[in-house]
């Protein structure tokens, strides 16, 4: 009798609490929808990190290393000064076997004091050993006076020309030189200047041979033979100055 009464008190109980349950749930349940409605779905975005407030977006590539620029070729180092003068080995035998020294048979007999340039393609191969001068100027309304302005460098093909029909003459001369004997014992090198433009060539020694009559001899020798010499074309009109050495009796 007792545990069926306390069966009844368990079950009253239970109705009790399934009642008080459900009335809570029945007052909560539109609150719980405005929660469920008012939650947004998580989304993780894999890239890159959001750039701070008022910072400017970082442009495409721009993480990238930028490749150094390519170095410019250095320029083209420029020809030095034209020389005035070049040292010029005549040679050759005269009629007897003796005297000036046949030039020789290399197509540039000069020692030159600095290197040729190089010559450009269809244009006469220059001589650096050559200096072509225009004639004075006439003065400038400025008030300067006129220079000597030099125009380019000699055709190096015609003076080489020029030269060897130089030293031919004066060989010539040398040979049938009646006018005045020349000493048997005459020996040694003289370094002659030379200037031709629209005059008569000039001759003066640049460098003495240490006899004064050999000296004069190898100057009047050449002057005669520049009446002999022909003057190749690309050399006409021009005003040019170089140096001739001439050997006598040296073996």
């Amino acid at each position: 009798m007792e545990a069926e009464t306390g069966r009844g008190d368990l079950g009253r109980a239970l109705l009790v609490s399934l009642a008080l349950h459900g009335a809570l749930f029945s007052a909560a349940w539109p609150l719980l929808q405005q929660v469920a409605a008012s939650r947004k779905p998580l989304v993780v975005a894999l890239g890159r990190a959001a750039t701070e407030k008022g910072a400017a977006p970082v442009p495409e590539g721009a993480e990238k290393k930028a490749r150094p620029a390519p170095a410019k070729p250095a320029p083209a180092p420029q020809p030095g000064p034209i020389p005035g003068e070049a040292r010029v080995s005549v040679r050759g035998a005269g009629p007897q076997g003796q005297g000036l020294k046949a030039p020789a048979a290399a197509p540039d007999g000069s020692e030159a004091t600095a290197p040729m340039t190089s010559p450009r393609p269809g244009k006469p191969s220059p001589d650096a050993n050559a200096v072509i001068a225009a004639p004075q100027v006439p003065p400038s309304p400025s008030g300067g006076a006129g220079r000597e302005q030099a125009l380019g460098p000699v055709d190096g093909a015609g003076l080489r020309r020029y030269r060897m029909n130089l030293a031919l003459a004066a060989m010539g001369r040398y040979g049938r030189d009646g006018g005045r004997p020349l000493p048997a014992d005459l020996r040694g090198t003289v370094v002659l200047r030379l200037r031709r433009g629209m005059g008569p060539l000039t001759v003066a020694v640049a460098e003495s041979s240490g006899d004064p009559v050999l000296d004069q001899v190898a100057r009047e020798l050449v002057q005669a033979a520049g009446a002999e010499a022909s003057l190749p074309p690309s050399l006409g009109g021009l005003d040019f100055t170089f140096t001739l050495r001439l050997s006598f009796g040296e073996e």
